[in-house]
């Protein structure tokens, strides 16, 4: 997630939402807390046995990768703490073999099972800080983008060549950052939510832009796209979550109740659950067809030096598990049961 520069005060809120589609969501009991001790998670990835989470740090110049074994509560690191590296985003290929990690120079990809650096790292166009990367579904594209600089727009790879297939960009305006984006399920479309309030539908083969779609005030943070393809979430800074229709990008519904600025999001892969995280201690739990919710509490009041916040979001592959990574550097673990 991009970090914009936040007031903080004790009225600030941490917020994370689970939407459920179609039935009454529960999340029980109290979550495992792991504290990893090394800054603001800004990613969260599990691995494909749902057994381990990846986390991904922020620190300035020192920020590391790890898997934490979420039984055993201990990290194996990915990679070490680097001095000159200051990690922004990582990603999780879906067949889980390959890591993306962006950060203050660029990306790199890394083979996961050995932990080895497959490549230099990829020769992007000016992408030196904020750097965000993204996987398409099936393994082949990494779209990239740097969430600082306007008009940079979302470089293309396809990973087997190593090249650059195109990049993404709105020929009307160049006058927007991207904060968030994700591939469609059949990896046609790209969504992105912008720094200037709208949601931008590109075609991934070509770079058109199909859609633009004005839906939040102030600058749109995040979207997560639904594995059945047809559906989209957004949120953004205003506290609004809204669920569109890719097809028509008519608004389905808009998801009431966020007290503070929305950040992050994540789809369930079972399609009926999405989790969205930001600002504030409580947590809620929306129904998406309904709209109905429910109040949870992450994390409790504090005056801890370090403002609550969640920048990263995960569900487990099977829909049954949910992570969390706060501004402290703690990653909660929540098990969430859907009622058949």
């Amino acid at each position: 997630m991009i970090s914009f520069i936040r007031k903080w005060s004790s009225s600030q809120f941490y917020i994370l939402c689970v939407l459920a589609v179609g039935q009454r969501t529960a999340i029980c009991g109290e979550p495992t807390t792991i504290s990893t001790h090394h800054g603001p998670i800004v990613s969260l990835a599990f691995t494909s046995d749902g057994k381990s989470v990846l986390c991904a740090n922020r620190s300035k110049y020192r920020s590391r990768v790890e898997a934490w074994d979420l039984i055993a509560g201990k990290a194996t690191p990915i990679l070490p703490e680097a001095k000159e590296t200051t990690v922004y985003s990582m990603a999780l290929s879906p067949d889980g073999k390959t890591l993306a990690i962006g950060h203050n120079t660029g990306a790199t990809l890394w083979n996961f099972a050995t932990r080895e650096k497959l490549r230099t790292q990829l020769p992007l166009e000016g992408f030196y800080f904020d750097v965000h990367v993204a996987f398409s579904h099936d393994n082949r594209f990494l779209g990239v983008t740097e969430s600082y600089n306007i008009g940079n727009g979302i470089e293309i790879w396809r990973l087997v060549e190593n090249k650059r297939v195109v990049t993404l960009r709105d020929g009307a305006t160049s006058d927007y950052r991207v904060n968030g984006f994700a591939f469609t399920a059949d990896g046609s479309f790209v969504i992105a939510a912008c720094s200037d309030g709208r949601v931008r539908v590109w075609r991934a083969t070509d770079g058109a832009v199909e859609r633009r779609i004005a839906g939040h005030v102030g600058p749109a943070y995040s979207v997560a796209c639904c594995p059945d393809g047809n559906r989209f979430a957004s949120c953004g800074l205003d506290g609004a979550v809204l669920v569109w229709d890719r097809a028509s990008g008519k608004k389905l519904r808009s998801l009431s109740g966020f007290p503070g600025s929305a950040t992050c999001l994540s789809w369930s892969l079972d399609g009926r659950m999405l989790a969205a995280g930001g600002e504030g201690i409580k947590m809620l739990v929306w129904n998406v067809q309904t709209g109905q919710s429910k109040a949870l509490v992450n994390r409790p009041v504090d005056h801890s030096e370090v403002p609550p916040w969640i920048d990263a979001i995960s569900f487990s592959p099977d829909s049954k598990a949910l992570v969390s990574g706060d501004a402290d550097g703690t990653i909660k673990h929540w098990s969430i049961e859907v009622p058949q």
